[in-house]
């Protein structure tokens, strides 16, 4: 009898292990929506925040970062400081409004892959309470330096919707994800401006 109750309790040990592993294997990897905009948090490794305002679209291998001096007002203003725009596929450009000016940082270097989790070989942990969100937390190596292992956070219940992205360790800190709205975005936000044939020298701060 206690040979056939050893049995049977290891039997429920395999089952619940076997369980599990199917749970984790069938957790898909998070993908970026095509399209979309949301408001970021970088902060920095100093706790000092970087208020910044995404705007994605693959479909246009594109992407545009607005850079604040600081948090938009009670009357909906913003002071914008720079811009970073990747356009034209493989160009990345830093725009200065205030100067009419801008600066060519990379004629080879595309927008980010909406399966870069996967591109970085991401893996699953496990379901996290994170910023009080159901979370999957995901890990990879960073591509600086593969000893430094960084964590990203996707929403449970839709693992496209980014609520954490780490910064590579040439740049310590998080990017946070707030009011992520995703859908298509006015293709005029990723045309350069004409002011760019003002060729700058001075880059973006956060970039």
């Amino acid at each position: 009898v206690r040979g056939e109750q050893k049995f049977l309790k290891m039997l429920v040990l395999l089952l619940i292990l076997t369980l599990i592993s199917l749970s984790e294997s069938a957790t898909p990897t998070p993908i970026w929506p095509q399209a979309f905009n949301a408001t970021l948090a970088k902060v920095r490794e100093n706790n000092d925040i970087v208020w910044t305002k995404l705007y994605y679209d693959w479909t246009k291998q594109a992407s545009r970062f607005d850079f604040y001096n600081d948090y938009v007002d009670n009357e909906g203003n913003w002071s914008l400081n720079c811009t970073v725009l990747f356009t034209d596929k493989t160009f990345i450009w830093h725009l200065f409004p205030s100067d009419k000016a801008c600066y060519l940082r990379s004629s080879t270097i595309p927008s980010v892959n909406p399966d870069w989790v996967k591109l970085l070989g991401g893996k699953y942990v496990k379901n996290v309470l994170f910023r009080g969100l159901d979370s999957q937390l995901w890990e990879f190596p960073d591509p600086d330096d593969p000893n430094h292992i960084m964590k990203y956070y996707a929403w449970n219940s839709d693992n496209s919707i980014p609520i954490r992205s780490p910064n590579q360790i040439n740049d310590p800190g998080n990017t946070d994800f707030f009011d992520v709205l995703v859908g298509p975005q006015n293709e005029e936000l990723f045309v350069l401006p004409e002011y760019c044939k003002n060729l700058s020298t001075k880059r973006c701060p956060w970039y």
